[in-house]
């Protein structure tokens, strides 16, 4: 069953980022006065395994169901607390690696159609409120039959400036224990151990009562074992170095009463993979209850030093790879978001189309995913 949360991260992070907010806030989010709820379900499609490249394996790929809840409970006049808990069905299989056939042309084995599987993850957050600062203590775990993580962090926020500034910094740590399934034919590792820890600094200015503009830094270090043992091809360092960059721009305008974002994302690690990230999106207000939000993400990345569409026989050095998401390609997705507002209730509807190709100039692997993502939800304040 190659279908595990480890060798998903950023599939799963699609999938978990329904409750992700558009920005920073103008001004500084002060002690919540009420306790609030928000619900989001998603379902998750991947198109099929290319028929005309797979050789081996089903051709069904991922199909993700989540259901996610957020509680948000004022503690006294100075504190808070957020409970988190997310729940996934995941089933459909999942690219095993690449072989080299005729013509040089990549042929893709997938595994077989894979039985469902369930992954829960509960998450907790006090956030303590000072008069020109605030400080949040986290932690969480995350569970699957074969895949286990328990993480915490600590955030802290500083405003100046009448709160037009905002300098906000934090520290992460995870501990994950992989015990993959084993399978007929397959020599996989029985345990193994993998921690990840990043630090990150961020600033928000407010630029004038319509603008703000965000900037952002993380550096995260995951050590331990990065291989993916449900590859047939793969052997990755036992370090992998990450630096994160980050600049985004909001700015209402007045005159046709919207919201113009733009984000810029840069990343770079020690494995030479390089990538860029665009989002822009334009949030819509029709009334006071209505709001439309179309939006589109363009991203490229340039491929791992290890990487490879395939190796055959002794061609693979110490560090070797066919993984997709290791790949120079790019990507364009395409969303469109709408919510409506009632008097202590809103209820949100969310499609998104995404779509990948190999890079110019490079042999595609077969394995790059496209998907179709639909998120429904409601937001609930209790005054």
């Amino acid at each position: 069953m190659a279908k595990k949360r480890h060798q998903n991260a950023a599939l799963l992070t699609l999938v978990t980022s329904a409750f992700s907010l558009p920005g920073i806030s103008a001004k500084a989010e002060g002690v919540p006065d009420s306790t609030s709820v928000k619900y989001r379900y998603t379902s998750y499609v991947e198109d099929n395994a290319p028929e005309r490249f797979t050789v081996e394996g089903d051709l069904g790929r991922y199909k993700i169901q989540a259901n996610q809840i957020q509680l948000v409970q004022p503690v006294g006049e100075r504190a808070s607390i957020t409970f988190d808990y997310l729940s996934e069905t995941m089933s459909g299989a999942s690219p095993w690696g690449v072989k080299q056939g005729a013509d040089n042309q990549p042929e893709l084995i997938m595994s077989g159609a894979s039985i469902k599987e369930e992954r829960q993850d509960v998450a907790v957050r006090l956030k303590v409120y000072d008069k020109e600062s605030s400080v949040s203590f986290m932690g969480g775990h995350s569970t699957e039959n074969d895949y286990k993580a328990v993480y915490g962090g600590l955030e802290n926020e500083l405003h100046f400036n009448q709160k037009n500034t905002t300098v906000k910094s934090g520290l992460k740590v995870s501990i994950d224990r992989i015990n993959p399934t084993q399978e007929e034919g397959q020599s996989r590792v029985s345990e193994e151990e993998k921690n990840s820890t990043s630090y990150s600094i961020g600033l928000a200015q407010v630029l004038n009562p319509s603008a703000i503009v965000q900037v952002g830094l993380e550096y995260a270090q995951l050590s331990g074992y990065l291989t993916d043992p449900y590859k047939l091809q793969d052997s990755r360092p036992d370090i992998r170095k990450q630096t994160i960059a980050s600049l985004g721009y909001r700015q209402f305008i007045t005159s046709t009463d919207s919201a113009f974002h733009l984000d810029y994302r840069s990343y770079t690690d020690d494995w030479k993979v390089k990538s860029h990230t665009i989002n822009v999106a334009w949030y819509q207000n029709f009334g006071s209850r209505h709001v439309i939000v179309p939006s589109i993400r363009l991203y490229s990345q340039k491929k791992a030093k290890f990487y490879g569409v395939y190796f055959e026989g002794g061609e693979a050095t110490e560090y070797f790879s066919s993984d997709y998401r290791l790949s120079s390609y790019e990507a364009m997705s395409y969303k469109l978001k709408y919510i409506k507002y009632f008097d202590t209730w809103s209820f949100t509807v969310a499609g998104e189309r995404y779509e990948s190709e190999g890079s110019s100039g490079e042999i595609e692997n077969p394995a790059l995913v496209s998907f179709t993502r639909w998120t429904v939800g409601f937001d609930i304040k209790f005054d």
